[in-house]
């Protein structure tokens, strides 16, 4: 039975069901071929979807993208990645990583490593996230 009632019904930082979530997907790629379950990274491909769409993604404020760019990137290695690129390059990755979130059995490993980690490092960043206004509250992080 999966714990889907802590999952975030919209991507919100503050919801400290979406560590939980982003982690439990970092599993369920490699697990796919043995458990066949893949509801949760279907769950975040919407969260992240939804978040691109509309006139003023929600993608697109401060925190938002800050988060997913570290995530994207992992913070260790943000600097190096996004020296060059504008920031406004989250948007169309994040687009791309929630359609291949969707479809990530069809993807070649090397793909399927990258969602991985981008769950892993989203599910740690959520948690910084959070901890700054919630400290010593989280209940998950990958």
């Amino acid at each position: 039975m999966e714990d889907n009632h802590y999952w975030p019904p919209k991507f919100n930082l503050r919801d400290s069901g979406l560590p939980y979530l982003a982690s439990l997907v970092a599993i369920e790629i490699p697990s796919f071929p043995f458990t066949g379950k893949n509801e949760a990274s279907m769950h975040l491909s919407k969260l992240l979807h939804d978040l691109t769409q509309g006139e003023n993604p929600r993608a697109n404020s401060f925190e938002n993208r800050t988060v997913l760019a570290y995530a994207i990137s992992g913070r260790e290695r943000s600097k190096n990645y996004w020296g060059d690129r504008p920031l406004s390059e989250v948007l169309p990755q994040i687009k791309r990583i929630a359609e291949d979130l969707k479809n990530f059995k069809s993807l070649p490993q090397e793909r399927q490593e990258y969602l991985e980690d981008f769950c892993t490092n989203l599910s740690n960043e959520c948690v910084r996230h959070y901890d700054r206004f919630y400290s010593g509250q989280s209940r998950l992080a990958a």
